[in-house]
């Protein structure tokens, strides 16, 4: 099967809107889509509008596109341009920040938790992150990720 069916997202991407297959969508908002011609990538879900089935996109991009939220204030004398023909280099390098900084807070929170639910959420985390689990252009950005889980899962065995 290939991935030019319906899609089931637009993308607002270099000024325009993209046909994207959300691959994976998790609690938090964050998405991994695939975009036109097989490149994956993690966005967030508010930067994705679900495809009403029809071959038109949106009539404009999302609000929260106006003023990324991953951009930060530095990224603001930017011109546009730049920051997107940018992406498809750094695609994997960005991935793997946003979701370093998303995996530091729900290590952090797990903490808080009982000892046996603790394991099953790092038990989780490992399957997700696993390089093997993952496309093969992210596999390279998802193994420091996978072992700093891995490093959790061996501080927590051995304080068992």
């Amino acid at each position: 099967p290939t991935s030019s069916g319906t899609p089931r997202a637009w993308y607002w991407a270099k000024d325009q809107w993209v046909r994207v297959r959300v691959l994976r969508s998790v609690g938090d908002g964050a998405a991994t889509v695939r975009l036109p011609g097989g490149a994956v990538m993690q966005t967030r879900q508010s930067l994705l509008v679900r495809s009403t089935g029809s071959d038109e996109p949106p009539a404009r991009p999302p609000e929260s596109q106006r003023h990324p939220a991953h951009d930060g204030p530095a990224a603001g004398g930017r011109p546009r341009g730049q920051q997107a023909d940018a992406e498809p280099v750094d695609e994997g390098k960005r991935w793997a920040a946003e979701r370093l900084a998303q995996l530091r807070k729900e290590l952090q929170a797990l903490d808080l938790l009982e000892p046996a639910e603790k394991r099953s959420r790092l038990r989780a985390l490992q399957r997700e992150l696993h390089p093997d689990k993952q496309p093969p252009e992210l596999r390279a950005h998802s193994q420091p990720l996978f072992q700093l889980v891995q490093r959790e899962w061996e501080v927590d065995a051995a304080a068992q």
